[in-house]
């Protein structure tokens, strides 16, 4: 009876196990990619100052009294356009007595230079006169440049800031009047890591983000590339500039910059391959039919797939889905994601009720 219950027994546990072997495929179902070979995309973002690409502080050449200020309500004025005029009394008299010392001075010399006979004036005389009238030009020159200082003109197109002047004030030559801006094309500065110095070149295009706008992508072109690495920071200085024809920005403005570069080759594989351990990041990759385990190195990510570093090479099989079996040297079985998505489970075993029947 005992012989008979243990031979029952073997036959019991040789047919769990079968039941067993059965439940559990032989290979490891997985779905795999390729590894491609790509070059690596380095997005760099900076924060940059915008500045007027003409910008002048508006003093007065002379000291006087203001008597008319002259700055529209949009504040744009054209280049020659009068700002303010200082009290210019004294400097018309001065002018018009240069001109008329002038006139007294040409006709003197008009009569000298009529007299037919050469012993009636001595030529000393006809010299000095023509001195005389030299010096009354520079003299009517200078009463000009005197009468034409009492007016502070637009030394180019622009916008002319907020003024403290004010009508009947006393200004001199250290009294600032306004801040004239050309804001039609803006300077964009930004500092970039010196690991990135020789990277980028005169003429490449950032994209330039408003903090005001965050959707409103501008475009700036790199004029200039300092030479010189900043050693507290350990960055350099970028300066572009940007089309501002449509009046949106501002000068002194905070903008954040974009820039792309691109980098080494990479070898890209799809986000779900990269696994990590106690070692550090690895892959499984598909080599004579069998599963084996690579670490590799994480540099980065792109359009959704990470970038690595490690002993891959492009062309090769890596697994993507189903690595929760996988051990080095196992047997793979493959199918798709779509097929890996639409499978039944597995059945489930419960040896407690078998072993109750």
């Amino acid at each position: 009876m005992t012989k008979d219950r243990l031979v029952a027994g073997l036959l019991f546990f040789f047919s769990l196990a079968t039941t067993v072997v059965h439940a559990q495929p032989a290979s490891p179902v997985v779905v795999v990619d390729v590894a491609n070979q790509v070059t690596e995309q380095i997005t760099l973002e900076a924060v940059g100052k915008a500045q007027a690409l003409h910008s002048v502080a508006l003093y007065p050449d002379s000291s006087g009294r203001v008597v008319e200020i002259n700055i529209p309500a949009d504040g744009y004025v054209n280049e020659g356009h009068p700002i303010v005029s200082l009290d210019a009394q004294s400097e018309a008299i001065a002018l018009v007595l240069a001109e008329v010392q002038l006139a007294d001075a040409r006709q003197l010399l008009t009569r000298y230079e009529q007299i037919k006979d050469p012993t009636a004036i001595s030529p000393t005389t006809v010299d000095e006169a023509k001195k005389a009238v030299d010096i009354a030009e520079l003299e009517l020159q200078q009463a000009q440049i005197d009468l034409a200082d009492r007016t502070v003109l637009a030394p180019f197109s622009g916008y002319i800031g907020l003024t403290d002047v004010q009508l009947g004030d006393r200004i001199d030559t250290d009294t600032l009047i306004a801040q004239l801006d050309d804001r039609s094309r803006l300077q964009v500065r930004f500092t970039i890591p010196e690991q990135y110095f020789g990277r980028l070149s005169v003429g490449d295009t950032v994209s330039v983000y408003p903090w005001a706008n965050p959707s409103e992508q501008l475009s700036a072109q790199i004029k200039q590339i300092d030479n010189r690495i900043d050693q507290n920071t350990a960055t350099f200085t970028v300066e572009s500039t940007l089309d501002n024809t449509k009046d949106l920005l501002r000068p002194g403005m905070t903008l954040r910059v974009v820039a792309e570069l691109l980098g080494t080759e990479q070898i890209k594989v799809a986000e779900t391959a990269v696994q990590w351990g106690d070692s550090g990041a690895y892959i499984w990759v598909v080599r004579d039919n069998q599963a084996e385990r690579v670490g590799v190195n994480l540099v980065g990510r792109q359009n959704g797939a990470a970038l690595i570093r490690g002993d891959v090479q492009p062309g090769e099989q890596v697994v993507i889905e189903g690595v929760q079996r996988l051990r080095p040297g196992v047997e793979l079985a493959f199918t798709t994601a779509e097929q890996l998505d639409g499978t039944d489970p597995l059945p489930a075993i419960n040896r407690q009720s078998e072993g109750g029947e």
